[in-house]
Protein backbone atom coordinates (compact mmCIF):
# COMPACT_ATOMS: atom_id res chain seq x y z
CA UNK A 1 0.00 0.00 0.00
CA UNK A 2 1.31 3.57 -0.91
CA UNK A 3 1.81 5.50 2.31
CA UNK A 4 1.64 9.41 2.17
CA UNK A 5 2.87 11.53 5.00
CA UNK A 6 1.11 15.04 5.37
CA UNK A 7 3.21 17.75 6.09
CA UNK A 8 2.77 20.94 7.12
CA UNK A 9 4.98 23.96 7.52
CA UNK A 10 5.32 27.50 9.63
CA UNK A 11 8.45 29.81 8.86
CA UNK A 12 9.27 32.60 10.91
CA UNK A 13 10.23 35.95 9.90
CA UNK A 14 12.68 38.33 11.22
CA UNK A 15 12.91 39.54 14.93
CA UNK A 16 15.49 41.55 16.42
CA UNK A 17 17.41 41.83 12.80
CA UNK A 18 18.10 38.06 13.05
CA UNK A 19 16.11 35.84 10.51
CA UNK A 20 14.75 32.57 12.80
CA UNK A 21 12.75 29.70 11.08
CA UNK A 22 10.76 26.50 12.10
CA UNK A 23 9.34 23.65 10.37
CA UNK A 24 6.39 21.56 11.83
CA UNK A 25 5.95 18.23 9.83
CA UNK A 26 3.45 15.34 11.39
CA UNK A 27 3.54 12.12 10.37
CA UNK A 28 -0.12 11.33 9.41
CA UNK A 29 -1.65 7.28 9.62
CA UNK A 30 -1.61 5.67 6.34
CA UNK A 31 -3.67 4.65 4.14
CA UNK A 32 -5.69 1.34 3.60
CA UNK A 33 -7.05 1.30 0.78
CA UNK A 34 -9.19 -1.76 -0.32
CA UNK A 35 -11.95 -2.18 -3.60
CA UNK A 36 -13.95 -4.95 -4.84
CA UNK A 37 -15.03 -5.32 -8.18
CA UNK A 38 -18.88 -6.21 -7.10
CA UNK A 39 -19.14 -6.39 -3.09
CA UNK A 40 -17.40 -6.20 0.68
CA UNK A 41 -15.84 -3.67 2.18
CA UNK A 42 -12.96 -0.80 1.60
CA UNK A 43 -10.74 -0.09 4.43
CA UNK A 44 -9.06 3.56 4.65
CA UNK A 45 -7.57 5.25 7.35
CA UNK A 46 -6.31 8.38 8.15
CA UNK A 47 -5.16 11.02 10.56
CA UNK A 48 -6.15 14.56 11.85
CA UNK A 49 -4.28 17.15 11.52
CA UNK A 50 -1.16 17.73 13.96
CA UNK A 51 -1.59 20.04 17.14
CA UNK A 52 -0.99 24.15 16.26
CA UNK A 53 2.93 24.46 16.87
CA UNK A 54 4.07 26.99 19.37
CA UNK A 55 7.31 28.51 18.43
CA UNK A 56 9.34 31.12 21.14
CA UNK A 57 11.78 32.95 19.75
CA UNK A 58 14.72 34.03 21.65
CA UNK A 59 15.05 37.11 23.07
CA UNK A 60 18.42 39.29 22.30
CA UNK A 61 20.27 38.27 25.45
CA UNK A 62 19.73 34.33 24.51
CA UNK A 63 21.30 34.16 20.97
CA UNK A 64 22.13 30.21 21.15
CA UNK A 65 21.64 27.43 19.06
CA UNK A 66 20.04 25.46 21.92
CA UNK A 67 17.28 27.99 22.27
CA UNK A 68 17.07 29.24 18.97
CA UNK A 69 13.81 27.67 18.10
CA UNK A 70 11.59 25.80 20.76
CA UNK A 71 8.64 23.77 19.10
CA UNK A 72 6.21 22.58 21.56
CA UNK A 73 4.52 19.93 19.71
CA UNK A 74 1.99 17.27 20.74
CA UNK A 75 3.86 14.15 22.63
CA UNK A 76 3.35 11.84 19.12
CA UNK A 77 6.67 13.71 17.81
CA UNK A 78 10.22 13.69 19.24
CA UNK A 79 11.56 16.57 17.19
CA UNK A 80 11.61 19.03 21.15
CA UNK A 81 14.00 15.94 21.86
CA UNK A 82 16.26 16.61 18.67
CA UNK A 83 15.29 12.90 18.43
CA UNK A 84 13.98 10.60 15.19
CA UNK A 85 10.09 11.03 14.39
CA UNK A 86 8.09 8.03 15.48
CA UNK A 87 8.02 5.18 13.61
CA UNK A 88 5.12 4.77 10.81
CA UNK A 89 2.65 2.34 12.23
CA UNK A 90 0.37 0.35 9.48
CA UNK A 91 -2.76 -0.10 11.59
CA UNK A 92 -5.56 -2.46 9.47
CA UNK A 93 -8.76 -2.77 11.01
CA UNK A 94 -10.84 -4.58 7.96
CA UNK A 95 -9.12 -6.14 5.40
CA UNK A 96 -8.09 -4.59 1.96
CA UNK A 97 -7.93 -6.05 -1.38
CA UNK A 98 -5.15 -3.72 -3.82
CA UNK A 99 -5.22 -5.15 -7.38
CA UNK A 100 -1.26 -5.92 -7.82
CA UNK A 101 -1.56 -6.64 -11.79
CA UNK A 102 -3.22 -8.89 -14.27
CA UNK A 103 -2.62 -10.32 -17.76
CA UNK A 104 -4.68 -12.18 -20.29
CA UNK A 105 -1.26 -13.73 -21.91
CA UNK A 106 -3.06 -15.81 -24.32
CA UNK A 107 -6.57 -15.33 -24.76
CA UNK A 108 -8.58 -18.19 -25.90
CA UNK A 109 -9.56 -17.62 -29.43
CA UNK A 110 -12.57 -20.00 -29.19
CA UNK A 111 -13.39 -19.68 -25.36
CA UNK A 112 -15.17 -22.76 -23.92
CA UNK A 113 -15.07 -24.55 -20.62
CA UNK A 114 -15.13 -27.44 -22.05
CA UNK A 115 -11.91 -26.69 -24.19
CA UNK A 116 -9.83 -23.69 -25.06
CA UNK A 117 -9.37 -21.80 -21.30
CA UNK A 118 -6.96 -20.92 -18.59
CA UNK A 119 -6.43 -23.20 -16.08
CA UNK A 120 -4.58 -23.24 -12.34
CA UNK A 121 -1.99 -21.54 -11.58
CA UNK A 122 1.66 -21.77 -9.30
CA UNK A 123 3.88 -18.78 -7.72
CA UNK A 124 7.20 -19.41 -6.84
CA UNK A 125 10.35 -17.27 -6.22
CA UNK A 126 13.81 -17.43 -8.79
CA UNK A 127 16.55 -14.96 -8.53
CA UNK A 128 14.83 -12.43 -6.10
CA UNK A 129 12.12 -12.15 -8.27
CA UNK A 130 8.43 -13.92 -8.48
CA UNK A 131 6.46 -15.59 -11.22
CA UNK A 132 3.14 -17.28 -11.92
CA UNK A 133 2.84 -20.65 -13.68
CA UNK A 134 0.02 -20.18 -15.60
CA UNK A 135 -1.44 -23.30 -17.49
CA UNK A 136 -3.68 -23.07 -20.47
CA UNK A 137 -5.38 -25.68 -22.51
CA UNK A 138 -2.25 -25.95 -25.30
CA UNK A 139 0.69 -25.42 -22.37
CA UNK A 140 2.25 -23.03 -19.75
CA UNK A 141 3.13 -19.37 -19.72
CA UNK A 142 5.83 -18.16 -16.92
CA UNK A 143 4.59 -14.60 -15.50
CA UNK A 144 6.96 -12.24 -13.57
CA UNK A 145 5.20 -10.94 -11.05
CA UNK A 146 7.41 -8.57 -9.34
CA UNK A 147 5.87 -5.78 -10.26
CA UNK A 148 2.17 -4.47 -11.00
CA UNK A 149 2.97 -4.74 -14.68
CA UNK A 150 3.15 -7.77 -15.57
CA UNK A 151 5.36 -9.87 -18.06
CA UNK A 152 5.03 -13.43 -19.81
CA UNK A 153 8.73 -13.92 -19.94
CA UNK A 154 8.17 -17.89 -21.16
CA UNK A 155 6.05 -20.36 -22.29
CA UNK A 156 6.43 -23.58 -23.24
CA UNK A 157 4.01 -25.38 -26.04
CA UNK A 158 3.11 -28.91 -24.38
CA UNK A 159 1.97 -30.92 -26.45
CA UNK A 160 -1.77 -32.37 -26.35
CA UNK A 161 -5.42 -30.88 -26.06
CA UNK A 162 -5.72 -30.54 -22.15
CA UNK A 163 -8.56 -28.06 -20.98
CA UNK A 164 -7.97 -26.64 -17.27
CA UNK A 165 -4.04 -28.22 -16.63
CA UNK A 166 -4.05 -28.94 -12.96
CA UNK A 167 -0.46 -26.77 -11.79
CA UNK A 168 1.65 -27.18 -8.68
CA UNK A 169 5.20 -27.37 -7.69
CA UNK A 170 8.03 -28.01 -6.16
CA UNK A 171 11.75 -25.83 -5.42
CA UNK A 172 12.27 -25.01 -9.21
CA UNK A 173 10.18 -28.18 -10.74
CA UNK A 174 6.59 -27.47 -12.46
CA UNK A 175 3.97 -30.49 -12.16
CA UNK A 176 1.11 -30.29 -14.54
CA UNK A 177 -1.82 -32.85 -15.03
CA UNK A 178 -5.20 -32.73 -16.69
CA UNK A 179 -8.31 -35.01 -18.06
CA UNK A 180 -7.92 -35.73 -21.40
CA UNK A 181 -9.15 -35.52 -24.01
CA UNK A 182 -5.41 -35.82 -26.19
CA UNK A 183 -2.17 -36.99 -24.25
CA UNK A 184 -3.14 -35.54 -20.40
CA UNK A 185 -0.42 -36.91 -18.73
CA UNK A 186 1.94 -35.97 -15.72
CA UNK A 187 4.65 -33.63 -17.42
CA UNK A 188 7.26 -32.01 -15.46
CA UNK A 189 8.78 -29.15 -15.86
CA UNK A 190 12.56 -27.09 -15.28
CA UNK A 191 11.64 -23.07 -14.33
CA UNK A 192 14.70 -22.52 -13.05
CA UNK A 193 15.71 -20.29 -15.89
CA UNK A 194 11.73 -18.43 -16.51
CA UNK A 195 12.49 -17.12 -19.89
CA UNK A 196 12.97 -20.74 -21.24
CA UNK A 197 11.44 -23.82 -19.26
CA UNK A 198 12.35 -27.12 -20.23
CA UNK A 199 9.73 -30.18 -20.36
CA UNK A 200 12.50 -32.85 -18.06
CA UNK A 201 10.26 -35.68 -18.37
CA UNK A 202 6.26 -36.88 -19.95
CA UNK A 203 4.93 -39.59 -16.96
CA UNK A 204 3.09 -41.60 -19.40
CA UNK A 205 1.81 -43.90 -16.86
CA UNK A 206 -0.50 -41.03 -15.18
CA UNK A 207 -2.52 -40.78 -18.75
CA UNK A 208 -6.02 -38.91 -18.59
CA UNK A 209 -6.62 -38.97 -14.25
CA UNK A 210 -4.96 -36.06 -13.15
CA UNK A 211 -7.76 -33.55 -12.30
CA UNK A 212 -6.29 -31.86 -9.25
CA UNK A 213 -2.78 -31.81 -8.19
CA UNK A 214 -0.66 -30.77 -5.06
CA UNK A 215 2.01 -31.16 -3.22
CA UNK A 216 2.95 -31.31 0.53
CA UNK A 217 5.33 -32.43 2.60
CA UNK A 218 7.51 -33.86 0.06
CA UNK A 219 4.33 -35.84 -1.37
CA UNK A 220 3.02 -34.98 -4.47
CA UNK A 221 -0.20 -36.55 -4.91
CA UNK A 222 -2.12 -36.80 -8.09
CA UNK A 223 -6.22 -37.03 -7.64
CA UNK A 224 -8.06 -38.35 -10.83
CA UNK A 225 -11.55 -38.04 -9.60
CA UNK A 226 -12.62 -41.75 -9.90
CA UNK A 227 -11.25 -43.04 -7.46
CA UNK A 228 -7.71 -42.85 -7.00
CA UNK A 229 -5.21 -40.61 -4.59
CA UNK A 230 -1.92 -41.30 -5.49
CA UNK A 231 1.15 -40.66 -3.49
CA UNK A 232 4.61 -40.10 -5.31
CA UNK A 233 7.69 -39.53 -3.14
CA UNK A 234 9.97 -36.01 -4.30
CA UNK A 235 13.38 -37.56 -2.80
CA UNK A 236 13.75 -36.66 -6.43
CA UNK A 237 11.81 -34.16 -7.30
CA UNK A 238 12.78 -34.56 -10.97
CA UNK A 239 11.68 -38.25 -11.02
CA UNK A 240 8.63 -39.10 -8.40
CA UNK A 241 8.42 -42.17 -7.16
CA UNK A 242 4.96 -43.68 -6.37
CA UNK A 243 4.22 -45.14 -2.57
CA UNK A 244 0.79 -45.48 -2.25
CA UNK A 245 -3.23 -44.21 -2.70
CA UNK A 246 -6.10 -44.13 -1.47
CA UNK A 247 -8.68 -45.37 -3.50
CA UNK A 248 -11.80 -45.41 -1.01
CA UNK A 249 -13.69 -42.56 -2.52
CA UNK A 250 -13.85 -40.73 -5.57
CA UNK A 251 -11.10 -38.83 -4.75
CA UNK A 252 -11.91 -35.70 -6.44
CA UNK A 253 -9.78 -33.12 -4.48
CA UNK A 254 -7.20 -33.53 -1.66
CA UNK A 255 -6.30 -31.22 1.80
CA UNK A 256 -3.36 -33.11 3.33
CA UNK A 257 -2.34 -31.20 6.33
CA UNK A 258 0.38 -33.29 8.76
CA UNK A 259 -0.60 -37.03 8.84
CA UNK A 260 -4.17 -36.35 7.75
CA UNK A 261 -5.74 -36.37 4.10
CA UNK A 262 -9.27 -34.80 3.43
CA UNK A 263 -10.88 -36.28 0.71
CA UNK A 264 -13.58 -34.98 -1.73
CA UNK A 265 -15.50 -37.52 -3.10
CA UNK A 266 -16.86 -35.76 -6.03
CA UNK A 267 -20.27 -37.42 -6.62
CA UNK A 268 -20.48 -39.75 -3.56
CA UNK A 269 -21.57 -36.65 -1.55
CA UNK A 270 -19.12 -36.49 1.35
CA UNK A 271 -15.53 -36.46 2.90
CA UNK A 272 -13.57 -38.90 3.92
CA UNK A 273 -10.89 -37.56 7.01
CA UNK A 274 -7.91 -40.71 6.41
CA UNK A 275 -5.20 -41.13 8.23
CA UNK A 276 -1.55 -41.05 5.87
CA UNK A 277 0.72 -41.67 9.02
CA UNK A 278 2.12 -44.60 6.88
CA UNK A 279 1.38 -43.29 3.01
CA UNK A 280 1.69 -47.30 1.79
CA UNK A 281 -1.29 -47.69 4.21
CA UNK A 282 -3.66 -45.32 4.54
CA UNK A 283 -6.83 -45.62 7.40
CA UNK A 284 -10.33 -44.46 7.26
CA UNK A 285 -10.32 -42.37 10.12
CA UNK A 286 -14.72 -41.27 9.81
CA UNK A 287 -16.73 -40.12 6.89
CA UNK A 288 -18.95 -37.07 6.74
CA UNK A 289 -22.60 -38.08 6.70
CA UNK A 290 -24.09 -37.63 3.20
CA UNK A 291 -25.31 -34.77 1.86
CA UNK A 292 -27.60 -35.42 -1.24
CA UNK A 293 -26.74 -33.86 -4.10
CA UNK A 294 -23.99 -31.72 -2.60
CA UNK A 295 -20.69 -32.47 -5.33
CA UNK A 296 -17.83 -32.95 -2.62
CA UNK A 297 -15.27 -31.11 -4.49
CA UNK A 298 -12.54 -29.72 -2.01
CA UNK A 299 -11.72 -27.91 1.38
CA UNK A 300 -9.28 -26.30 3.77
CA UNK A 301 -8.58 -27.21 6.94
CA UNK A 302 -8.40 -24.09 9.71
CA UNK A 303 -5.54 -22.83 11.44
CA UNK A 304 -6.64 -25.23 14.48
CA UNK A 305 -7.45 -28.20 12.83
CA UNK A 306 -10.87 -28.27 14.08
CA UNK A 307 -12.81 -27.07 11.22
CA UNK A 308 -13.10 -28.20 8.25
CA UNK A 309 -14.65 -26.05 4.69
CA UNK A 310 -16.17 -28.79 2.35
CA UNK A 311 -16.50 -26.97 -0.94
CA UNK A 312 -19.70 -28.10 -3.01
CA UNK A 313 -19.34 -27.98 -7.30
CA UNK A 314 -23.24 -28.04 -7.32
CA UNK A 315 -24.61 -25.21 -5.58
CA UNK A 316 -26.58 -27.10 -3.00
CA UNK A 317 -24.87 -26.24 0.02
CA UNK A 318 -21.95 -24.54 -1.17
CA UNK A 319 -19.85 -24.14 1.75
CA UNK A 320 -19.83 -26.96 4.77
CA UNK A 321 -18.26 -26.29 7.93
CA UNK A 322 -17.46 -29.33 9.49
CA UNK A 323 -15.95 -30.10 13.44
CA UNK A 324 -13.47 -32.69 12.83
CA UNK A 325 -11.60 -32.59 16.17
CA UNK A 326 -13.13 -36.27 16.56
CA UNK A 327 -11.75 -37.16 13.15
CA UNK A 328 -13.86 -40.50 13.87
CA UNK A 329 -16.65 -38.35 13.62
CA UNK A 330 -16.82 -35.34 11.95
CA UNK A 331 -19.66 -33.07 12.91
CA UNK A 332 -21.80 -30.48 10.55
CA UNK A 333 -21.95 -27.42 12.15
CA UNK A 334 -23.32 -24.80 9.60
CA UNK A 335 -23.39 -24.22 5.66
CA UNK A 336 -22.89 -21.04 3.94
CA UNK A 337 -23.77 -19.77 0.32
CA UNK A 338 -23.21 -15.94 -1.05
CA UNK A 339 -25.72 -15.99 -4.07
CA UNK A 340 -26.17 -17.67 -6.99
CA UNK A 341 -22.25 -17.84 -7.54
CA UNK A 342 -20.34 -21.55 -7.39
CA UNK A 343 -17.36 -22.31 -5.48
CA UNK A 344 -14.57 -24.00 -6.69
CA UNK A 345 -11.16 -23.91 -4.55
CA UNK A 346 -9.95 -22.43 -1.59
CA UNK A 347 -6.88 -22.05 1.04
CA UNK A 348 -6.18 -20.84 4.45
CA UNK A 349 -4.32 -17.91 5.73
CA UNK A 350 -4.70 -17.05 9.50
CA UNK A 351 -8.34 -16.68 9.97
CA UNK A 352 -9.59 -15.67 6.63
CA UNK A 353 -10.33 -18.33 3.67
CA UNK A 354 -9.31 -17.48 0.09
CA UNK A 355 -11.41 -18.63 -2.23
CA UNK A 356 -11.64 -18.91 -5.80
CA UNK A 357 -15.19 -18.37 -6.47
CA UNK A 358 -15.44 -18.98 -9.94
CA UNK A 359 -18.16 -16.35 -11.52
CA UNK A 360 -17.69 -14.20 -8.23
CA UNK A 361 -14.37 -13.87 -8.72
CA UNK A 362 -11.94 -14.31 -5.79
CA UNK A 363 -13.87 -14.30 -2.63
CA UNK A 364 -12.44 -13.32 0.93
CA UNK A 365 -14.29 -15.38 3.96
CA UNK A 366 -13.79 -14.53 6.99
CA UNK A 367 -13.49 -17.28 9.67
CA UNK A 368 -12.44 -15.67 12.82
CA UNK A 369 -15.68 -18.23 14.32
CA UNK A 370 -15.62 -21.23 11.87
CA UNK A 371 -19.15 -21.67 12.95
CA UNK A 372 -20.17 -18.42 11.72
CA UNK A 373 -18.40 -17.65 7.97
CA UNK A 374 -19.29 -14.16 6.70
CA UNK A 375 -18.13 -12.68 3.30
CA UNK A 376 -14.71 -10.28 3.91
CA UNK A 377 -14.53 -8.65 0.64
CA UNK A 378 -14.35 -10.02 -2.91
CA UNK A 379 -12.49 -9.20 -5.74
CA UNK A 380 -14.36 -9.97 -9.84
CA UNK A 381 -12.33 -11.88 -12.10
CA UNK A 382 -15.32 -12.59 -14.70
CA UNK A 383 -16.78 -9.95 -17.11
CA UNK A 384 -20.38 -11.48 -17.35
CA UNK A 385 -23.09 -11.79 -14.71
CA UNK A 386 -23.50 -15.20 -12.99
CA UNK A 387 -25.62 -18.14 -14.49
CA UNK A 388 -24.64 -20.56 -11.68
CA UNK A 389 -21.95 -22.04 -13.77
CA UNK A 390 -18.49 -23.19 -13.75
CA UNK A 391 -16.80 -20.19 -15.42
CA UNK A 392 -14.67 -17.60 -13.96
CA UNK A 393 -12.05 -17.65 -11.03
CA UNK A 394 -10.67 -21.55 -10.87
CA UNK A 395 -7.64 -21.85 -8.59
CA UNK A 396 -5.80 -19.57 -5.52
CA UNK A 397 -2.21 -19.74 -5.16
CA UNK A 398 -1.00 -18.45 -1.46
CA UNK A 399 2.86 -19.57 -2.06
CA UNK A 400 4.51 -16.10 -2.48
CA UNK A 401 6.80 -15.06 0.14
CA UNK A 402 5.41 -11.87 -0.80
CA UNK A 403 2.35 -12.49 0.99
CA UNK A 404 0.63 -11.62 -3.13
CA UNK A 405 -2.05 -13.78 -3.86
CA UNK A 406 -2.26 -15.29 -7.38
CA UNK A 407 -6.38 -16.20 -8.82
CA UNK A 408 -6.94 -17.73 -12.00
CA UNK A 409 -9.51 -17.23 -14.21
CA UNK A 410 -10.98 -19.64 -17.10
CA UNK A 411 -11.44 -16.37 -19.40
CA UNK A 412 -9.54 -13.31 -18.34
CA UNK A 413 -6.27 -14.79 -17.04
CA UNK A 414 -4.62 -13.63 -14.31
CA UNK A 415 -4.59 -12.05 -11.35
CA UNK A 416 -2.37 -10.98 -8.95
CA UNK A 417 -3.88 -9.78 -5.46
CA UNK A 418 -2.91 -7.63 -2.75
CA UNK A 419 -4.36 -8.68 0.26
CA UNK A 420 -4.15 -6.35 3.92
CA UNK A 421 -6.27 -8.15 6.97
CA UNK A 422 -6.41 -8.04 10.65
CA UNK A 423 -4.89 -10.46 12.98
Amino acid sequence: MAKTPACGSVLMGALMGALAGALACGDASPASDGASSTSGSASTSSSSPPDPVTITQPTPEDTSSAAADTIAMDDTSSASSGGPPPPDVHVITEPAIEPCGTLDPRPPANYDIYGERYGDVWGFESGGREYAALANTFGLSIIDVTEPDLVEVGYLEIAGYVPGRAVTGFGNLVYLGGQGPDQAFLRIVDVSSPAQPMLVDERTEYTQEIHTIGVADGTLYLNNGFGACRFLDLGVPAAPVEVGGYYGNDCHDIVAVGDRLFVGGGYTSHWDVVDIADKTTPMVLGVTAVEKGVYAHSGALDVTGKYFFGFDEFHIHDMLVYDVANPGAPTLVTTFQIGLEIPHNGHIRGNYLYVAWYEAGFVLVDVHDPTAPFEALRYSTWPDPPVSDWNGALNVDLGLASGKVLVTDSLTGLHVLCIETPP
